[in-house]
């Protein structure tokens, strides 16, 4: 099982943050889920299958209150979708927050 449970936030509106402030919570929050799940996938797929859980955030949908469009922005990016990863012992099983898939 492959669990992507990370988050990080760099707090301010859209016109507060830095680039540099987005490109490194969008590397942490998404890009780190992305290469995980391409190094696990091929390992599932020979062992006959796993499972990955990929967690979102309720502020990927809805204002918190709290100013962070980074942490929103990458948590929306991360929630769940029709596609997954196909093949032997595969099928998607998603909620609006956690994302189950099989390999």
């Amino acid at each position: 099982m492959l669990d992507n449970n990370v988050g990080i936030a760099e707090m301010g509106s859209v016109v507060d943050v830095s680039e540099a402030d987005w490109d490194r919570v969008f590397a942490v929050n998404l890009k780190s889920a992305f290469l995980a799940m391409k190094h696990v996938i091929p390992v599932m797929a020979r062992q006959g299958g796993g499972s990955i859980i990929n967690i979102s955030s309720i502020a990927s949908i809805r204002h918190t209150g709290i100013s962070y469009v980074t942490y929103a922005a990458s948590k929306a990016a991360d929630e769940p979708d029709d596609a997954h990863h196909g093949g032997r012992n595969s099928q998607p099983n998603m909620s609006a927050s956690t994302q189950f898939c099989r390999a």
